[in-house]
């Protein structure tokens, strides 16, 4: 008897908290034959990870962020909605890493003692703090001072990091608390100690299998940090080749996942890397080495360079074209810095808050507080959530959420299973059908319908639009059949798209897809606003935090309302999302923002060298991409100039 309850409580715990993350925390962790004391050592106990895994404890952020991170996670597989408090503190941590970003380190330092009063005294606060306190001694020049803050930050939830030769876990935050301390170290002449931290990040990349979205965020710095403490100067031809497959493999990782990080330094690497291998040749054949040697030594280079190339040519003339191009896009909208070197996180990881979410949808939906409530809420709780006077448990923004429709969205990423893999075959899928690899996309689709729970209804709508928009790319469907199933998935008329600012990705997906059906069957009569399609990142920093979806909407409206000749306005926006993307380091639709320019402005009789500049940084990024089809558009508008 006792085991059945056990058993029933087991169950209903699982209902209750619709542990996907749990499950994925627990099955990557035993995929990978990890302990939970591996996985949780300094972010939380052993009793609260397994807790978690179990679906007893539904967890905070912080804890679900990190324990992800360490398995190599995307940590927006946690979900994005936070209840108030959450939420609060997040934003608080997000304005400090602004402030330090803008070189406000006076209010930097004021936010962070104003930080550390409002929250709790646990360790991954803490952490944060002497992260950012040690970022700010940096900067300032105390060296000593930052590198013991950087180590005392680390030693939170890695207490032994000195003595390891190797990493199974670490987060995103850990690595660039390594980040630190090896900078800081080359800096202080201790380059063996930068160098060991480099190789241990760089070996753990190469090994981990994490995800690519946690690995950009690592290697590309990794292996140019590294590069740059040893010198080209002191390596030898074996160092310069094992570097130049490491900088052509963080190019790779870039494209993966249309990212910029690190991309000057990566490509200008790539360009000495290969010049000195060459004159390494040279040398050899000056000094009469004997030519079997000397061959050999060039046939090992092309080697290494066919090897890791992969069908792209990295050769030292179209990496100098590419870097030409992106140095100039760069100054032009003064991004002098890496980003990754000084702002680690948050970008295109935004969060929202799930009270603001419940108050639109229930007003969407007609639905009184009382309704909302029911008969296991009271009203009046109900009422101080919409009003963001309390933050609700996980429980209750799960309860009031299945009432609006939105079941699944508090864990979605898109999509909600309780195994990594279902996300992976996700992002499997949305590649396949951009290259239209049609018998892969659609063995994943068919593997995606029987894997996902359907009666989760974020599942349930990610799988009608994704197979719409592949029969639309099959010519399956027709525009017009496109449009019509996209509007039926929405659950307000388009017509008032004004009224709501907190939709969820599936409806921000849909919109922009909505707009290029209207774009495709020339509907240029009644355009979709773009500042109500954006009207929650209206701000500077709300549109970084959000670039994925800012850079989705520019794109789609940029090309809207150019080809129904609004160019003025069109440009604007172009203009808006070339400069996110530039300052996120991002590229997925950039060479589009660029040309979508250049095109207006031919349209016009306009033409200006910007435009041309604008149209040759596109054809390079498209040629990095190996997108045939926009280089030949982007060549055929500079041949005709």
């Amino acid at each position: 008897m006792h085991y059945i309850k056990h058993q029933e409580l087991y169950i209903k715990l699982q209902d209750t908290y619709e542990n996907y993350i749990g499950k994925i925390i627990e099955n990557e962790r035993t995929k990978r034959g990890l302990s939970v004391n591996d996985v949780c050592n300094g972010i939380c106990s052993a009793a609260v990870c397994s807790k978690l895994e179990s679906g007893e404890y539904a967890g905070g952020i912080h804890i679900l962020r990190a324990l992800c991170q360490r398995l190599g996670i995307n940590s927006d597989r946690c979900g994005t909605y936070l209840p108030q408090a959450e939420y609060d503190e997040m934003m608080d941590r997000l304005y400090i890493l602004e402030n330090i970003k803008d070189g406000s380190l006076d209010m930097a330092q004021k936010n962070i003692e104003r930080y550390k009063a409002s929250y709790k005294n646990i360790p991954l606060n803490n952490q944060f703090i002497l992260f950012m306190n040690g970022r700010i001694a940096e900067l300032d020049g105390k060296f000593i001072e930052g590198l013991e803050l950087y180590a005392a930050a680390l030693h939170v939830t890695m207490p032994e990091y000195e003595n390891l030769e190797n990493l199974s876990c670490i987060t995103i935050y850990e690595a660039y608390m390594f980040f630190g301390i090896a900078r800081i170290s080359a800096k202080l002449g201790n380059t063996e100690a930068a160098c060991r931290i480099y190789k241990l990040l760089i070996s753990y990349c190469k090994a981990s299998g994490a995800e690519k979205w946690n690995l950009v965020c690592i290697y590309p710095k990794a292996v140019c940090e590294l590069a740059a403490c040893v010198g080209l100067q002191n390596m030898t031809v074996e160092d310069k080749r094992d570097k130049l497959e490491c900088c052509i493999s963080a190019l790779d990782m870039l494209k993966e996942t249309a990212r910029l990080y690190y991309i000057r330094p990566l490509l200008t690497n790539i360009i000495e890397l290969n010049d000195s291998l060459n004159d390494n040749v040279k040398e050899l054949a000056c000094n009469n080495v004997e030519g079997d040697v000397c061959g050999a030594i060039r046939d090992n280079i092309k080697d290494t360079n066919k090897s890791t190339v992969k069908n792209i040519a990295y050769d030292t003339l179209s990496c100098r074209e590419l870097l030409e191009c992106v140095d100039e896009l760069f100054r032009k909208y003064k991004h002098e810095r890496e980003l990754f070197e000084w702002y680690p996180y948050y970008v295109d990881s935004g969060f929202r808050c799930v009270n603001q979410l419940i108050d639109e949808r229930r007003r969407m939906h007609g639905m009184s507080i009382e309704e909302l409530a029911g008969t296991n809420q009271s009203a009046r709780n109900v009422q101080r959530i919409v009003k963001g006077q309390i933050s609700p448990s996980y429980r209750t923004s799960k309860e009031l959420l299945d009432k609006l429709g939105l079941k699944g969205v508090l864990r979605s990423d898109v999509i909600v299973a309780d195994k990594l893999e279902a996300y992976r075959l996700w992002d499997e899928l949305e590649a396949c059908i951009k290259q239209q690899n049609s018998e892969r996309a659609d063995n994943i689709i068919e593997q995606l319908i029987n894997e996902l729970d359907i009666s989760v209804e974020i599942n349930d709508i990610a799988l009608k639009y994704i197979v719409l928009y592949w029969q639309l790319r099959e010519n399956k469907i027709t525009t017009s059949q496109m449009l019509e199933g996209l509007e039926k998935l929405l659950p307000f008329n388009i017509e008032k798209i004004g009224n709501y600012k907190f939709l969820i990705k599936h409806e921000k997906m849909i919109l922009h897809d909505y707009i290029v059906c209207m774009d495709m069957m020339n509907k240029y009569d009644n355009l979709i606003d773009f500042d109500k399609l954006t009207m929650d990142m209206q701000d500077s920093l709300s549109k970084k935090q959000f670039a994925g979806s800012y850079e989705e909407a520019c794109v789609r409206c940029a090309n809207l309302y150019g080809n129904a000749a609004k160019y003025e306005i069109s440009n604007k926006i172009a203009e808006d999302g070339i400069r996110i993307d530039v300052e996120c380091e991002r590229m997925r639709p950039l060479s589009t923002l660029l040309y979508c320019e250049a095109w207006n402005n031919k349209e016009r009789g306009e033409v200006t060298e910007n435009d041309i500049a604008l149209c040759r940084c596109a054809y390079q990024i498209a040629k990095l991409n190996q997108n045939e089809k926009r280089m030949s558009i982007y060549r055929e508008w500079l041949e005709n100039r």
